[in-house]
């Protein structure tokens, strides 16, 4: 189980380098964006660069959708590296266990909505299935949480993505991600706080090849 949770840990760059990917793409797409002039042409080229920047609008998604499911990887291995480590005496006995506790709260605190973002858009084309599938996972009236403000009226809402943040429905409940830097400075504190937590066992291995 030790050789597997290492293996756990370097995985864990994976996500967090998808994330970061994510959000370099996203900063492209909306430099492409800024760089098509819309002054001083015909009607037909006028039309031709709205067009343009509404299929840009669209690319941005992909990066987004991206990231929330990137988000769930990180939750994962996150999981998986706690679980394996209190399954193994050898590493309980190295492993700083007060930091250990601390990382799943931490990421929980940063992105609550990881997991349901996963299942949202895994499964949005389920939500839409039938009437009665609207019905149980959409949206119905005014959102207001003090930051964010959702109103549809009657109709039902299931997603929309503005400003780098990816909005979804699961349940009947609303759940976001932002892609911003303040997030992917948010996921590598907690990768950090991880590695930190197998700092002697990394120094013991270390220092076992040098011996």
């Amino acid at each position: 189980m030790a050789d597997h949770v290492q293996l756990l840990l370097r995985a864990l760059r994976v996500p967090v380098t998808d994330f970061a990917g994510a959000l370099s793409l996203i900063d492209h797409i909306e430099d492409l964006t800024d760089e098509i002039p819309m002054r001083g042409n015909d009607e037909a080229q006028y039309r031709q660069k709205v067009e343009k920047r509404k299929w840009m609008m669209r690319w941005e998604i992909m990066p987004l959708r991206d990231a929330s499911i990137t988000l769930y990887h990180f939750e994962t291995i996150t999981d998986a590296i706690v679980k394996g480590t209190r399954t193994c005496p050898w590493l309980l006995q190295r492993v700083e266990d007060q930091k250990l506790r601390k990382v799943q709260p931490l990421f929980t605190k940063y992105f609550p909505h990881a997991s349901m973002m996963r299942n949202a858009v895994g499964h949005l084309s389920d939500w839409i299935r039938t009437p009665q599938s609207i019905k149980q996972h959409a949206f119905f009236g005014e959102y207001d949480d003090g930051e964010m403000i959702i109103n549809y009226g009657k109709e039902p809402f299931l997603s929309l993505f503005t400003d780098r943040r990816f909005v979804l429905t699961n349940n009947g409940r609303v759940t976001w991600i932002d892609v911003t830097l303040e997030c992917l400075h948010r996921l590598i504190e907690v990768q950090v706080l991880i590695y930190s937590a197998f700092e002697k066992i990394n120094r013991l291995t270390s220092e076992s090849r040098h011996t």
